[in-house]
């Protein structure tokens, strides 16, 4: 019975469980009614079998109920549970033929009631029996027939009518007593099978809870529970530092939107595969988001080995995947924080790596980055500057200034780019580059941009009707449909043309919900505004806005003429996207146009319009007017 039941997981341990809390009152009651036997028969039967035997009973049965007792709480392992349960079932069936083999003896010296008690301590340790061994079915069959053969032939021996029907009856209480065990040994198999069913889906539902299931990884929840775990633990914190590691793909949105989900769902799972192959270096690797990972890394804290790390897992993320028939590759960026360098809290470091990730992918993106003492001066700066935006007189301290846009054939301005400037009472002037993405961080943007979107139209009324102005809408402005209505209705209201007015955009913009900035981008272009994709070149997935987006104008990043005149990469990627730009009837702006050189080499490639210091820096609204009226001047007496 044992060797069958052990198919059922759990099952012995569930015997023997059962067991352990019934024994002790099965041998409380043998107890009992050995008491019970020897002060029925002691003066009839000789002291040995009437005081020395049931006391022998007595002290074994004490013994072994104290030692079930000890163990109700137990929990052993499979083999054990077996061989403690072969045991007690072998040593069950040889004490009740024993204690059966001295109740025959006493019969024989007792009157009538004392060979009724016997009888019905017959029969009592059968039922006793039965009710503390019905899980273990072998152990109570057999002590059920040990006890009840003898009750029967007992009462036989009595003679009389009545005594006969109790044999009777006893037979069929035993009978009954098994087919009532054996139904309720299917009803336990049946509770031991549910509950291990149970387990089971507790414990699926836990893993599947904990992993993400795209990846097999772990997901953020248990990413942060493992981190919180070893702030947890103090005598961990004191002697050992280690590091947290985030990682963002770069150039996955355009994958998943070109190709399809299917498609981006087996570029993560390539990514995947690949982090898991430096397991050895990492630990708790887990995905966090949509194509953003997180890990740590035990024991180091050294900066270089931390990069040399972080440029590995780089250079394995950005190997080309194949999928089918499809060959695609995506870039990485890394931001590390070091335990307890830089942050002594779970939520902290993993901010400071967050931190240290949008610092990589600002700066050139593909790159492993430390978050330093530099950042946290950054963090400090920036915290300041949040403050005193958020306190600050947006219409007093916020104005546009105006960079010319130039066609260099004919040395006539085009138009105007706004851009944004602030002069603070506490701070100073400072630089868009500072107040700009901090404003966007902290989502102050969607105040500021009405703000000098308004001024913008206000001096462009100005301007003659042929000079258009490009205005820098924010990504946050691209997302948020309150912010783009905002932004048509001032352009409606100011009486500017919507003809002469371009909406430049940035990559960033898209990348979010592509679905929901080409709604909002259409709704400009139905008014008239055209729409101009900013600092080509330096994303991943500009030639897919291209092909799905309905552009106006290309700017061409200044980034790429800067060394122009050195690196011949550079003037093939202006050369290319000149040509793209012809091809499909766009405009093309460059930027960045500070030296005769670089112009001269712009206009080699085909570029006209230009867009920088050689031609003038950001003017403020008063001079633009005035920067118009001189050059008509000059191209007048030219």
């Amino acid at each position: 019975m044992l060797g069958n039941a052990a198919k059922i997981e759990g099952l012995i341990v569930a015997q023997f469980q059962s067991f352990a809390t019934k024994m002790p009152a099965f041998y409380l009651a043998i107890a009992v009614m050995m008491a019970g036997v020897s002060y029925t028969f002691v003066g009839t039967a000789p002291a040995w079998l009437a005081l020395g035997v049931p006391a022998c009973f007595f002290v074994s049965a004490v013994s072994r109920g104290y030692w079930w007792w000890q163990r109700r709480a137990f929990l052993p392992l499979e083999h054990e549970a077996q061989q403690h349960l072969r045991r007690a079932t072998a040593g069950l069936v040889i004490a009740v033929a024993a204690v059966v083999a001295m109740d025959v003896a006493l019969f024989s010296w007792g009157d009538l009631p004392q060979r009724y008690f016997i009888l019905l301590h017959l029969l009592f340790i059968a039922v006793a029996g039965f009710f503390c061994l019905m899980h273990l079915r072998l152990a109570a069959a057999a002590v059920a027939i040990t006890v009840v053969i003898p009750a029967i032939v007992m009462c036989c021996i009595l003679g009389r009518p009545g005594d006969y029907a109790t044999s009777l009856d006893a037979g069929v209480m035993a009978g009954m007593m098994i087919l009532t065990m054996m139904g309720y040994q299917r009803d336990f198999l049946h509770l031991v099978r549910s509950k291990n069913e149970t387990i089971r889906l507790s414990r699926e539902n836990l893993r599947l809870a904990n992993t993400d299931t795209l990846t097999g990884l772990q997901n953020r929840r248990q990413f942060f529970d493992a981190l919180q775990a070893k702030f947890h633990d103090p005598s961990h914190l004191s002697s050992e530092c280690f590091a947290v590691g985030l990682m963002d793909l770069d150039g996955f949105k355009p994958v998943n939107d070109t190709h399809g989900h299917a498609v981006g769902d087996a570029v993560l799972a390539a990514v995947a595969s690949r982090l898991m192959l430096h397991s050895n270096a990492i630990v708790h690797l887990c995905r966090v988001g949509g194509d953003e990972f997180a890990f740590i890394v035990p024991g180091l804290r050294d900066e270089d080995a931390l990069l040399k790390l972080g440029q590995g897992l780089i250079d394995a993320v950005c190997r080309p995947i194949q999928v089918d028939d499809l060959l695609t590759s995506v870039g990485c960026s890394i931001g590390f924080a070091v335990y307890p360098d830089v942050a002594e809290s779970a939520d902290l470091l993993y901010e400071r790596a967050d931190y240290a990730l949008y610092h990589a992918k600002r700066s050139g993106r593909a790159r492993p980055v430390l978050f330093s003492d530099e950042h946290q001066r950054l963090i400090r700066e920036q915290g300041a500057i949040e403050q005193t935006l958020r306190r600050a007189d947006l219409e007093a301290e916020f104005y546009p200034a105006f960079q010319p846009i130039v066609d260099s054939a004919s040395g006539r301005t085009m138009g105007f780019e706004c851009l944004a400037r602030w002069s603070s009472p506490t701070l100073g002037d400072v630089s868009p580059s500072v107040f700009i993405p901090v404003a966007e961080q902290a989502g102050i943007i969607g105040n500021l941009t009405p703000v000098i979107l308004r001024k913008a139209l206000e001096a462009a009324r100005e301007w003659p009707e042929d000079i258009h102005l490009s205005f820098n809408a924010s990504p946050y402005d691209i997302a948020n449909v309150d912010c783009i209505t905002a932004i048509i209705r001032l352009i409606t209201e100011s009486k500017v043309d919507p003809h002469r007015i371009a909406m430049e955009i940035t990559e960033s913009a898209l990348l979010h919900n592509f679905a929901q900035a080409n709604s909002h981008i259409a709704m400009l272009s139905d008014i008239g505004v055209m729409i101009s994709l900013d600092d080509f070149g330096t994303g991943y997935s500009s030639l897919s806005y291209l092909h799905a987006l309905k552009f106006d104008k290309i700017k061409i990043d200044r980034s790429f003429i800067r060394d122009i005149q050195t690196n011949p990469a550079s003037k093939n990627i202006v050369r290319s996207v000149i040509a793209l730009c012809r091809d499909m009837r766009l405009s093309c702006v460059v930027e960045g146009v500070e030296t005769d050189e670089q112009l001269q080499i712009v206009q080699q490639l085909g570029g006209n319009v230009i867009q920088g210091f050689l031609f003038s820096r950001p003017i403020s609204a008063e001079k633009a007017c005035d920067y118009l009226s001189e050059e008509r001047d000059a191209l007048q007496d030219a």
